[in-house]
């Protein structure tokens, strides 16, 4: 079936509304007298069906009867609904605030990165009952979180959109992407799918709507950004690849007339800095792949952007000198990465939990190789800035000494390069390999136990040869 034929017998999408609406509850801050009633349930002095604990209760159904709305969603069962309350209730007591009023950091450390700590945290016994899935369906459907970067891991998006879009409206939608992909030849294999699925889950759960219709390259952009890589080239991959074929958005530009090397953000860069950039781009950029001068150019922005927090008076190359320079390459090694990125960086590493980490040492390798690239080719050709006559900048400094890779980060990136294994392993390799054996492969082995014995007999041999070739 191709796209327009799926198009056709998808019937008109009514107006979707989200199973729960927090603006019928009230979201009012905690009372005195909610405090006094959660002590009473938290601490455990009342007993049960005390008068003491069924006053308590009554008083916090305010905050109860949405917690009780959004558990059955999930749930039919209620036999693990005093325990999910009782979660909510001590973490509201923990933090003498209401639900409602937690920060999405807040909700980020009561689902905690692990089921193990969130359990440890919250006293509960390890049984994987499914109460930190609850919690996320709260913060999700009453609060409006969406920062699901820091938990990605915590987060089983397609199980939760099945939550809150309906199982049936949620797999129709999914349906209409596998197949549109699986005719134009896309993967069908079980991972490839579980992950297209869960990326496809967030997207809509991000977006608050099931339908596909509803999508645009904006939502995608928006997901991808708080997506963790892998996810966000699926959603730019993949799925908006099957969007396109239904018509449900319009392609993106031919790449053949995209510019190689877009303009990066100017965002916290000295305009005559970004002028300096600009001449570069056109002109000391030339000769390098497209790839290595979108990258040398992010570098030479996120140096701009240094400037302007730590050396608000130099706004231009020509004002450096090699005590800068030197300055500069300190930086790139002590510095926190929100010292140097843009708006849209800031919110990218915020929604991955990677904002405020030092460089690894390739991104300190590939900065400094980006500066010395930059301000050799300012030294030694003419650069036209602006509306101005072509011009060098002055040579104060050496870039191959002052902005010099450190030998550590040489040797840690050294290090990590594969290293020759010893004959005598590659011997007890091969042993293990010629005595597998038909109980080794364990009983979901896809493969025949002989053709298993043989491919692990050639992968030794042929990686010890010296070539490393097949013979």
């Amino acid at each position: 079936m191709n796209a327009s034929a799926l198009q056709q017998v998808i019937p008109t999408r009514p107006v979707w509304r989200m199973p729960i609406r927090p603006e019928r509850y009230d979201r009012g801050p905690l009372s005195d007298a909610e405090r006094l009633a959660l002590a009473v349930l938290v601490n455990g002095d009342a007993p049960l069906n005390s008068p003491a604990r069924k006053r308590a209760e009554a008083t916090l159904v305010r905050l109860t009867r949405p917690l009780h709305e959004v558990y059955a969603l999930r749930r039919l069962d209620a036999s693990t609904r005093p325990q999910a309350t009782r979660v909510m209730l001590g973490q509201m007591r923990r933090r003498s605030r209401s639900f409602w009023q937690w920060s999405a950091q807040e909700w980020c450390d009561v689902v905690d990165v692990t089921a193990e700590s969130f359990e440890a945290a919250n006293g509960l016994p390890r049984r994987r009952e499914g109460l930190r899935p609850h919690v996320l369906d709260v913060a999700y459907l009453l609060c409006g979180f969406e920062q699901f970067g820091p938990i990605w891991t915590a987060t089983a998006f397609y199980p939760m959109a099945r939550v809150v879009f309906g199982a049936d409206v949620l797999e129709a939608q999914i349906a209409r992407l596998d197949a549109v992909l699986a005719d134009n030849g896309y993967s069908t294999g079980l991972v490839s799918v579980k992950q297209r699925h869960q990326a496809m889950a967030f997207v809509l759960l991000l977006n608050r709507s099931p339908w596909l219709e509803d999508l645009s390259w904006a939502a995608l952009d928006r997901a991808a950004s708080r997506a963790t890589a892998h996810a966000a080239s699926i959603i730019l991959g993949r799925i908006a690849k099957a969007l396109v074929l239904l018509g449900i958005i319009a392609p993106a530009d031919n790449g053949a007339t995209q510019d190689p090397f877009p303009l990066g953000p100017s965002d916290g860069v000295p305009d005559e800095w970004y002028a300096w950039y600009r001449a570069w781009r056109a002109t000391g950029s030339r000769g390098l792949a497209p790839r290595i001068a979108r990258h040398y150019g992010g570098y030479i922005l996120y140096a701009g952007r240094w400037l302007a927090r730590r050396h608000v008076d130099v706004v231009s190359p020509e004002q450096w000198t090699e005590e800068l320079a030197l300055a500069m390459r300190t930086a790139v090694l002590e510095e926190t990465n929100d010292v140097f990125v843009s708006a849209s960086g800031r919110r990218n590493l915020q929604g991955r939990g990677q904002l405020g980490q030092r460089l690894g040492y390739a991104a300190i390798s590939q900065f400094l190789a980006s500066l010395r690239r930059f301000f050799r080719d300012l030294q030694t050709k003419a650069h036209a800035v602006a509306d101005m006559p072509a011009r060098r900048i002055p040579r104060r400094f050496d870039p191959r000494e002052a902005l010099a890779t450190p030998e550590h980060v040489e040797k840690a990136l050294a290090g990590s390069e594969p290293r020759d294994i010893a004959l005598a392993v590659w011997q007890r390799l091969a042993i293990q390999a010629a005595r597998l054996t038909p109980d080794d492969l364990g009983p979901l082995s896809y493969w025949p136990f002989s053709a298993v014995q043989a491919l692990a007999c050639d992968c030794v041999l042929i990686a010890c040869a010296p070539s490393g070739n097949p013979r």
